[in-house]
């Protein structure tokens, strides 16, 4: 263990606040960027998000099967009641 004490000593002494306070001011902006730059990379690969599907479809381009209407699949004891008036 003799060696790893004085390998760390010479980089970073735990005992001075200051030198541990630099090494996180550059660390972890360091991190950071790895991170973003990995993520927009990503981003740039697969895209966003896929496109919304054409009205009436489906996401795999299948024709939507008919539903029920705007009244019948609401929740809301009111609904299409403005039909009625």
């Amino acid at each position: 263990m003799k060696w790893a004490k004085g390998c760390l000593s010479k980089v970073l002494n735990l005992m001075n606040m200051d030198n541990v306070v630099g090494w996180h001011v550059v660390m972890l902006p360091l991190i950071v960027a790895i991170f973003l730059g990995l993520h927009l990379m990503w981003v740039r690969r697969h895209g966003i998000v896929p496109p919304l599907p054409a009205e009436g479809t489906g996401f795999e381009g299948e024709p939507e099967a008919a539903g029920p209407g705007k009244h019948e699949a609401s929740s809301s004891p009111h609904a299409g009641m403005e039909e009625q008036r």
